[in-house]
């Protein structure tokens, strides 16, 4: 079951990132390194890493 198949169209909100969500892109990424194929990275990076790497794209 796709995301898609759950959520309504009133329930989804695209935005841009911002500081506060990089836990949770790096929980998804790292559930992604460990058990996707899309990384050539073998174990998760931590999230400070993820989040000093958005504070300079700005």
């Amino acid at each position: 079951m796709s995301a898609i198949d759950v959520l309504s169209e009133t329930e989804l909100e695209v935005r841009d990132a911002l500081p506060d969500d990089v836990h949770a892109i790096a929980a998804i990424y790292a559930w992604h390194v460990l058990h996707g194929r899309a990384s050539f990275e073998e174990v998760p990076p931590y999230h400070r890493r993820n989040a000093s790497a958005y504070e300079k794209r700005g």
